[in-house]
């Protein structure tokens, strides 16, 4: 399955579309369509790796972190 998001590729980057390919979902998962979403202040941090620990490309959400690579 295909996932589409933003994320940014480099640090300060802005954030563009970005495509990435997840497992297929087990009994137990479900699929959710996002149809808003917000950025918080710690996702500007991570954007700008304040904490030195930002790993690129990175989705500035919660949403997606379970497939960020």
């Amino acid at each position: 399955m295909q996932i589409k998001a933003l994320a940014v590729k480099k640090t300060g980057g802005l954030l563009e579309e970005y495509k990435f390919d997840v497992e297929p979902l087990k009994l137990h998962e479900c699929l959710i369509k996002v149809l808003n979403c917000g950025i918080c202040y710690s996702d500007l941090h991570m954007i700008d790796n304040d904490w030195g620990q930002s790993k690129y490309p990175l989705q500035a959400t919660k949403l997606s972190e379970k497939w960020q690579k």
